[in-house]
């Protein structure tokens, strides 16, 4: 149960004080008019070792970069089945990788990653991706520079 919680606010550790080992693979699931679900061995935000988090893609958030169900309320509608893209050659899907804010702009992602739909199917493969956070991209998951043109602004950034 603890593990299908994406937010990643729900833990555990084994009997022996070991915590929850990440999945093998990497991977970013764009949920459907929702949130990034994230799961893998994941820095973010000066944490480090985290298995899963889910973070905001509609820009409504009040805790950016995770997300708090703002996406609800503010009715944000994106596929969470974008297009398959020809996977780019990376060497492999697991090991550690980070997720960076670029100030009042996108998340950097830097290493292997495998970007899901919400129900599993690969949409791409990336060793490094911009996603979309403000909610404005046309080219969603992924980040076109809409945040410049609408003025999206983190108020944790300024």
């Amino acid at each position: 149960m603890v593990r299908s919680c994406p937010s990643g606010a729900l833990g555990f550790r084994y009997k022996n004080g070991a915590p929850e080992n990440p999945p093998k693979i990497n991977r970013i699931a764009v949920l459907e008019n929702g949130p990034l679900a994230i799961t893998g061995n994941v820095s973010c935000e000066g944490e480090k070792n985290m298995t899963r988090l889910t973070q905001c893609r509609c820009g409504l958030s009040k805790n950016k970069p995770y997300c708090d169900s703002s996406h609800v309320k503010g009715e944000f509608a994106a596929t969470g089945e974008p297009k398959p893209q020809a996977p780019e050659s990376i060497d492999g899907q697991g090991g550690a990788f980070s997720i960076q804010r670029f100030a009042n702009g996108p998340l950097k992602i830097a290493e292997n990653v495998e970007i899901t739909t919400g129900t599993g199917s690969s949409i791409a493969k990336h060793d490094r991706v911009f996603l979309c956070r403000c909610g404005a991209s046309e080219n969603k998951p992924y980040c076109d520079g809409s945040h410049r043109a609408t003025g999206f602004k983190d108020p944790h950034e300024d």
